[in-house]
């Protein structure tokens, strides 16, 4: 499908940025209404073109998001995508057909969280010259018990890469979920494949500052303290702020390990998190 852009530029004032958001046919229609709530809400602060990547919806669908979607947004792109394989390969897809030198992945859980996010994602490639990858959340977690421990990467709800290094990864097959998460987090990650070329991974935290993969876990950020310093949130970081004390250390202690410091909760959250328990057994 043709796809009008329009350009965006970078810190160094002359390239584009791509922001691209996956929406999936089969996710509940509040998903993309939580993102867009939160996309207006926050302004970027930054020069750069709205993508929306819909995968699954047929011409009809397609249509009527479109239309929806332009009117919350000022000059979106769209990419239609079937809905074969996962969200790395559909980000493949995207990169593809893109021009821009950097771009933005969101996937469909994606809930800005603050003022200038963008220019301060992005920012992390001007203030460290070795980056290679910037991403809201990271992650020291191994897919399995044969990987050793920190596996260090970033996870890939919401990150940044420059376009042409993204599509120079050795994606693998990606015809699997387990495919896409070794993409994530396996031995041949996006992230070990940076670090191979002696590009770093860095955290940006919603106050601005740049962690490099040895301060991820008191970065504030993914399943640290009450995770006040991130950037963007997803399923699995708002599994965290909803879950007890109990679920919050035993996920934290996958993520970070003996380093792992979950914040107590406090009165409100107890009370929710009774609530939450009463109502629908979890945790």
């Amino acid at each position: 499908m043709a796809i009008e852009t329009t350009r965006g530029e970078d810190p160094a004032g002359s390239h584009s940025v791509a922001v691209v958001h996956l929406i999936r046919r089969g996710n509940p229609d509040h998903f993309l209404r939580r993102f867009l709530s939160s996309y207006a809400a926050h302004p970027a602060c930054l020069l750069h073109d709205p993508v929306f990547l819909l995968k699954g919806f047929d011409e009809v669908e397609a249509t009527r998001l479109q239309r929806r979607i332009s009117k919350r947004v000022g000059y979106p792109s769209f990419i239609r995508i079937d809905d074969q394989g996962f969200d790395i390969g559909a980000y493949k897809y995207a990169a593809e057909r893109l021009e821009h030198m950097f771009v933005v992945f969101l996937n469909s859980h994606s809930e800005i969280l603050c003022d200038r996010w963008l220019a301060r994602l992005i920012s992390a490639f001007s203030s460290r010259p070795d980056a290679g990858i910037a991403g809201a959340a990271g992650n020291w977690e191994t897919l399995d018990a044969g990987m050793p421990f920190p596996n260090v990467h970033l996870r890939s709800n919401a990150f940044a890469i420059r376009r042409q290094d993204f599509l120079a990864l050795d994606f693998g097959p990606l015809d699997t979920k387990r495919a896409c998460n070794e993409f994530e987090a396996g031995q041949r990650s996006m992230t070990h494949q940076m670090l191979e070329r002696g590009l770093q991974p860095y955290v940006v935290g919603k106050d601005g500052s740049v962690f490099a993969k040895e301060g991820w876990p008191e970065s504030g950020t993914f399943r640290s303290g009450r995770q006040e310093n991130l950037l963007v949130a997803d399923n699995r970081t708002r599994d965290f702020a909803e879950g007890s004390t109990r679920h919050r250390q035993k996920v934290a202690r996958l993520s970070w390990g003996e380093r792992a410091r979950p914040a107590p909760l406090g009165i409100v959250e107890r009370a929710a998190v009774a609530l939450r328990r009463l109502l629908t057994g979890r945790f």
